[in-house]
């Protein structure tokens, strides 16, 4: 009859007409042929009731067909998303490396742009005990006390240093070996 495989992903079962099996003077049969043929009966009539239920049995069959099809050409372009986010992922902190060294703010070509973004980071520094002790003293020592809590405030912590940074006023002596400040340059493309 025909061949039962298993999509390695799904655990429903799905029955196919495997024409090779058919003989040689049979042509292949259209999915019209194989549901009339089952429900003609003994006359070798059908009637109004089983015509009816064949024809919802083609619709449904038509919508099972495009339905796979969808699911098969989504899985493709996902694929291919997918493979193109990974290659923009190796492109993007090269591109934004050249552009910060050759002070690109942003650059067009054709009807694309794409801007150097500048994002900082602020973190403290932990001690050797993976406390931020030694951190919160010294932040509390240099004026910066407002930004410990139970623990350092991550957010406020980055917003000070934003705005040292923006304003050009210097992070306090005594509280600058205990914070960690990183700079990542992002690429942001607009069409």
């Amino acid at each position: 009859m025909g061949q039962t495989t298993t999509a390695p992903d799904e655990e429903a079962m799905v029955e196919t007409i495997d024409q090779d099996t058919q003989p040689a003077n049979q042509k292949p049969q259209t999915l019209v042929e194989i549901i009339e043929s089952a429900l003609l009966d003994e006359d070798g009539e059908t009637s109004q009731e089983e015509a009816d239920e064949a024809a919802q049995n083609i619709a449904g069959n038509e919508e099972l067909k495009e339905l796979m099809d969808l699911t098969r050409d989504k899985r493709k372009l996902e694929a291919e998303l997918n493979s193109k986010k990974k290659r923009i992922a190796i492109l993007e902190p090269r591109v934004a490396e050249w552009m910060a060294l050759n002070e690109y703010k942003a650059l067009k070509v054709n009807d694309t742009t794409a801007i150097l973004h500048r994002e900082l980071f602020a973190s403290l520094i932990r001690d050797e005990d993976g406390t931020h002790t030694s951190a919160h003293k010294a932040l509390q020592e240099s004026g910066l006390g407002y930004l410990v809590k139970e623990d350092v405030a991550t957010q406020s912590l980055k917003a000070y240093v934003k705005n040292a940074d923006k304003t050009g006023d210097p992070i306090p002596e005594g509280a600058l070996p205990f914070i960690k400040i990183s700079e990542v340059f992002q690429v942001r493309v607009r069409t």
